[in-house]
């Protein structure tokens, strides 16, 4: 990607709210990351209001 490495671009593990293009990218710049999806942002009480 052309950019410099961040203090923390290799930390073993991501979270996220379930934005596919988040998940996508991360899988392409660094493979050996664990994915873990919020599940506050996921609950439908919370979409719900």
């Amino acid at each position: 990607m052309g950019l410099p490495p961040a203090g923390n671009a290799r930390a073993g593990a991501r979270g996220g709210d379930g934005a596919l293009g988040f998940w996508r990218a991360l899988r392409e710049v660094i493979p050996e990351t664990r994915e873990q999806r919020c599940r506050f942002a996921s609950n439908p009480m919370f979409l719900s209001h």
